[in-house]
């Protein structure tokens, strides 16, 4: 039996020393896989984040099918651009004043400059402009109104100093969106694909399978913050989709778990991965 014993010994040692290594290794190609597929999930998240985000500057509010985004893609921004060097100035009676003193510079200059007590009359002439002209729009409105401002009586060259101006121009969105610096910061390991943007990334052995064909659940609506309502948007990912072909038994995973961004309770776009 001692004799049995020493051969049959070292047979057991050895099948029970590969299967822990087994299960040591599986685990350790598990988590691999496991943080492989998750962060393609993530970022597919963040692509459909920017989207989602600039569709709402557009529009409003969010997109509850993906697949608009990907049309979305071809459409235009408008986009204001904002030119000038204007005065930081906060007060209000201060900024009234900075008004009335450059129209009555102006006045003063074109119009009453071979006139008697010419500055006290100028500067009643600016008041009036300001209060016709001036008096109902706020600050940033009135330093646009003064770019090359032309009063029929008073001033009649206009103003060449640009206080600030703000002009409408579109761009494209993907340019917009998906910009170099962007297009960098992303995960290399996965290219931006626009066309499946609404399927829920799978891979098997660390290649994209495109014929795993699942959706993000996406779901939008309204929540009252203060006085209003304001759009909010939730994105997930089951994982039992996301581990799609891989057993979830023992691993630590719950099949039942999502990858999710954004939220119908806040309002946020946050990622619940902690970003």
């Amino acid at each position: 039996m001692i004799e049995k014993l020493k051969y049959i010994l070292p047979i057991a040692i050895l099948i029970l020393s590969f299967g822990i290594f087994k299960s040591i290794n599986d685990q350790i190609q598990f988590e691999k896989e496991s943080k492989f597929r998750e962060d393609a999930v993530k970022q597919r998240l963040r692509d459909i984040r920017k989207l989602q985000i600039a569709y709402k500057r557009k529009y409003n509010y969010y997109s509850e099918k993906i697949q608009n985004l990907s049309d979305f893609v071809n459409e235009d921004l408008d986009v204001v651009k904002v030119t000038g060097n204007p005065p930081n100035i906060r007060d209000k009676q201060e900024q009234k004043l900075y008004i009335i003193n450059y129209l009555t510079k102006k006045v003063l200059i074109q119009y009453y400059r071979k006139e008697k007590e010419k500055s006290s009359r100028a500067k009643d002439k600016a008041k009036n402009i300001y209060k016709n002209e001036f008096e109902n729009l706020n600050f940033e409105e009135q330093l646009m109104k003064l770019n090359n401002y032309k009063h029929s009586k008073y001033i009649k060259k206009g103003i060449d100093t640009i206080f600030l101006k703000k002009d409408t121009i579109k761009i494209n969105v993907k340019k917009t969106i998906f910009s170099e610096e962007y297009m960098k910061e992303r995960d290399q390991r996965f290219p931006l694909d626009l066309k499946n943007l609404k399927y829920i990334p799978v891979y098997n052995n660390y290649k994209i399978n495109n014929e795993v064909r699942k959706e993000f659940y996406v779901k939008t609506k309204k929540i009252k913050k203060g006085s209003s309502f304001v759009p909010v948007l939730l994105i997930a990912a089951v994982k039992q989709d996301v581990y799609n072909g891989i057993s979830l038994k023992n691993k630590g995973v719950s099949p039942e778990d999502s990858i999710i961004i954004g939220s119908l309770k806040e309002v946020t776009l946050d990622g619940n991965w902690g970003e």
